[in-house]
């Protein structure tokens, strides 16, 4: 999922949002605390913790091992709220990918070029060709 902004201060201060699932199908929460303001810091409050971020810089908070459903962090950002609302579903159904009929099943990469007859007669043809290039330039005259 993309980041989606969540309330922000006037003046540069916000927070973005993301959410992810990890191996176990469990819910990331990733907030990233971002103060775009040239001088002054700003101070944000996640869940009763505060955090100073200097200007133009970011400071990441993540929550990880979440339920599926709703989620909410109460945010505040220079006295604002700024509270982040977001839905988890990670534990929805898997789908697979099959390959079509026919065709086997496998991790390994494709093999490209296996015809390397055609290959090898068009690269012997490049060098000849720059070959004459390098010497019709050496043999015009100054």
């Amino acid at each position: 999922m993309a980041s989606v902004p969540s309330a922000s201060a006037a003046d540069g201060a916000y927070v973005l949002s993301d959410v992810q699932c990890d191996l176990a199908h469990d819910g990331v929460v990733d907030l990233t605390l971002v103060n775009d303001r040239g001088q002054a810091s700003a101070t944000f409050e996640v869940a009763g913790q505060p955090y100073v971020v200097a200007p133009l810089s970011a400071r990441a908070v993540t929550y990880d091992g979440l339920a599926d459903g709703p989620f909410s962090v109460p945010v505040m950002v220079d006295g604002l709220d700024a509270s982040v609302s977001v839905t988890i579903s990670c534990d929805g159904a898997q789908t697979a990918v099959l390959p079509k009929v026919g065709q086997v099943a496998s991790s390994a990469l494709p093999t490209t070029g296996s015809s390397t007859g055609w290959t090898a007669a068009i690269a012997a043809g490049l060098v000849l060709v720059g070959a004459a290039a390098a010497r019709t330039a050496r043999r015009r005259p100054a």
